[in-house]
Formats: C-alpha cells, sequence, structure tokens
C-alpha cells in the first residue's frame, strides 16, 4: 500500500521532499519518478535521472530518496490543490509508493 500525505508548498520556493520507505527493501537499480497533475496533465516530472536522489538503498537504514524541485517548477502553478504520486519500476515490478495532494499556496512577492 503506498503511503498517503499532503504535500505544502509555496509557489516559486525550492523544496526538497523526502520519501522513506518502510518494507525492508533494497532499491538499488530502481527507477523511480514523481509526478504532480492538474486539470491540464502533468506539471511536473522528476525521475531519477533528473531530480530524484536515493539517499538510503535499505534494508538498514531503511531505503529513502529525495525529490528536489526548483523555484521555477512551481512559479508558473496557480495556488491551489493538485495530486501528486511517486512510483517505482524495476525488473519485473512497477508500483506506486506514494500518492496524495501536492498543495500551493502563494506568496505575496512577484516570482513570474
Amino acid at each position: 500500500m503506498p503511503g498517503t500525505d499532503t504535500i505544502t508548498i509555496y509557489r516559486g520556493e525550492d523544496a526538497a521532499l523526502d520519501f522513506g520507505l518502510t518494507g525492508g527493501e533494497t532499491i538499488t537499480g530502481w527507477a523511480i519518478s514523481f509526478s504532480v497533475r492538474g486539470a491540464a496533465g502533468v506539471l511536473i516530472h522528476k525521475t531519477t535521472s533528473s531530480g530524484i536522489a536515493i539517499t538510503a538503498n535499505g534494508p538498514t537504514p531503511a531505503a529513502a530518496y529525495v525529490v528536489t524541485l526548483a523555484d521555477t517548477d512551481t512559479d508558473g502553478l496557480v495556488p491551489g490543490v493538485y495530486l501528486y504520486d511517486s512510483h517505482r519500476t524495476d525488473a519485473g515490478s512497477e508500483r506506486v509508493l506514494a500518492i496524495g495532494s501536492f498543495v500551493v499556496k502563494d506568496v505575496a512577492r512577484d516570482v513570474s
């Protein structure tokens, strides 16, 4: 079962989103992706080759990865609630790792 959580960020900020896995799995060789979707389709997409770093391979310590968002990834988003998911693909398996709401809040400064 994937982890479910709400991620809240401010429009136009850099963010590092930490994800931990609890199954005692070794994630070496996994291709991990992260996507944010709105009514217009996918707005942000990161992969292990661009924006996702595996920070612990598990099983001890638990496997973990971080998704890095640049300010330019979010400065054009309209404040509101979007959906996100993160999933893995490796030899013979594809699975959702995390899913939930991606909340973008506005800021007073001009970020465009």
